[in-house]
């Protein structure tokens, strides 16, 4: 390591002791903020991270690329540009699933730092900021793992309309969505699908890691990429399993409240409900109210959204389609009593779901 790495290793880990000399302390701060404010700092910060193995010193240079990026993007030269992606990439496919098990804070602030990068570049100057990823899941878990994080990171920092403070936030979001869908929201699912089919046994974190980040993204995905034979069978497969039944519920939930016009909605709803395997999954749970709580909890809330969109949609139409109305009516009595059931429930938290 050359003087300039370890001087600021130095620095970093004199600011993190907090019985070092408070002068010292302070000047090491100033050493560290004047790294990250010189034009250097994404230099030394790619160069430090790839070098120390104190967690908290790539902590540290992971924070100086957070804070350029952020705020200094418009000013960096491309070859600049270009070594943060090539690190990024190299860190996520190479250095970190050969190197020892990081913390999860570590792996989600490369997610994010990444999905900072996709939301200034992608797709015009960062066309395969997903697909190199999406390519090399045959790696392993690490790569994976890494994968789901930068999907939730840009969920997060760039689709979801909570972040969104202006007109120009919602803009990157529909740019971002539409490049998804022209290049690669199927391969994605198609990646999706593989995780919950091939690791549902030997990795069960990753699973649920896995049905969580697709439940953030059924809101506005073609809902033919999962209403299907394949996802939704395996999401009623694994709302048995008392591991992954939160996380299924919570994608099933997104499903039925999917936006679509009422008739479209209705018969969606038909053919996606199962009514025996969510009363089954509810009385399985009932046994246990106290242990089972959370996925009472979701229970419910499947329940219920099922039975406020068929009635909410049927009113809608019930002119106009009384046919598919009556239908929606039909299957809405013959919920009910799960309904019911789950507002009856003595935790407050299900009854209100």
């Amino acid at each position: 390591m050359t003087s300039q790495y370890q001087d600021a290793e130095k620095a970093v880990l004199c600011i993190y002791n907090q019985s070092s000399d408070p002068a010292l302390r302070k000047q090491a701060q100033d050493y560290c903020d004047s790294v990250k404010n010189s034009d250097g700092a994404l230099h030394i910060a790619c160069g430090l991270m790839m070098r120390s193995a104190v967690q908290q010193v790539k902590f540290w240079c992971l924070q100086v690329l957070e804070d350029v990026l952020q705020h200094r993007y418009a000013t960096l030269s491309d070859q600049d540009r270009d070594e943060v992606k090539k690190f990024l990439v190299s860190w996520i496919l190479e250095t970190c699933p050969a190197g020892p098990p990081q913390p999860p804070f570590l792996l989600n602030k490369v997610a994010q730092i990444y999905a900072i990068l996709v939301r200034n570049d992608y797709p015009e100057q960062w066309p395969d900021a997903l697909t190199i990823l999406l390519s090399a899941l045959n790696s392993g878990v690490t790569v994976i793992d890494m994968f789901l994080r930068v999907q939730d990171a840009v969920d997060a920092e760039i689709i979801n309309s909570e972040f969104h403070r202006s007109p120009a936030d919602a803009a990157v979001s529909m740019r971002v969505k539409d490049a998804l869908r022209l290049q690669c929201l199927n391969e994605m699912a198609s990646a999706w699908y593989v995780i919950l089919r091939e690791f549902y046994q030997s990795e069960p974190g990753l699973v649920k890691y896995c049905l969580s980040s697709i439940s953030r993204y059924i809101h506005w995905i073609d809902i033919g990429l999962i209403m299907n034979d394949k996802f939704v069978p395996a999401f009623y497969a694994l709302l048995e399993n008392d591991v992954f039944v939160e996380e299924a519920a919570m994608c099933l939930t997104e499903m039925v409240l999917k936006k679509m016009e009422p008739v479209q909605k209705i018969h969606h709803i038909h053919s996606l409900v199962n009514k025996p395997f969510i009363e089954n999954a509810l009385a399985t749970r009932a046994t246990e109210p106290n242990k089972n709580a959370a996925a009472l909890v979701r229970l419910a809330h499947l329940t219920g959204s099922v039975c406020k969109e068929l009635l909410v949609n049927s009113d809608k139409i019930s002119s106009t389609s009384p046919a598919e109305a009556l239908q929606a009516q039909t299957q809405l009595q013959d919920l009910m009593p799960l309904a019911l059931g789950c507002a009856m429930n003595e935790n407050d938290d299900v009854s209100s779901a």
